[in-house]
């Protein structure tokens, strides 16, 4: 990752090996724990990313608030889909490529968003 000080964000580039079965569904993640003093997925806060044939690079900011799959706006949603409708997917500046086998996707956000509900 990178710091922008002067812009109060972190760019990020999350990269891994491409599958040979292109009908895969394969993502990359990274997030901040849910706690200040343990690796905690609960209340978490990662960002998933893929690269898609046909859209390109996707990056889309999440919030954990349950060991589960998302329904209706509870557990691994993204922060968009979250049940309080205050949340908002806070990752911009998308780009990536894939080359010889690797899949990377970058994306900035920022040190403090307007998402106090969603994000860490």
């Amino acid at each position: 990752w990178r710091v922008d000080n002067d812009n109060s964000n972190v760019r990020f580039r999350l990269c891994g090996c491409q599958s040979i079965d292109p009908n895969t569904n394969q993502y990359m993640g990274f997030g901040l724990s849910g706690s200040a003093s343990a690796t905690l997925m609960f209340g978490a806060d990662p960002t998933i990313a893929w690269f898609d044939e046909t859209d390109g690079p996707q990056a889309v900011d999440y919030y954990l608030s349950a060991y589960t799959q998302c329904r209706d706006g509870e557990g691994a949603c993204p922060d968009e889909m979250d049940s309080s409708g205050s949340c908002t997917n806070d990752i911009s500046d998308i780009t990536g490529f894939v080359t010889d086998g690797q899949q990377c996707v970058s994306f900035t956000r920022q040190f403090n968003t307007s998402d106090s509900t969603c994000d860490i």
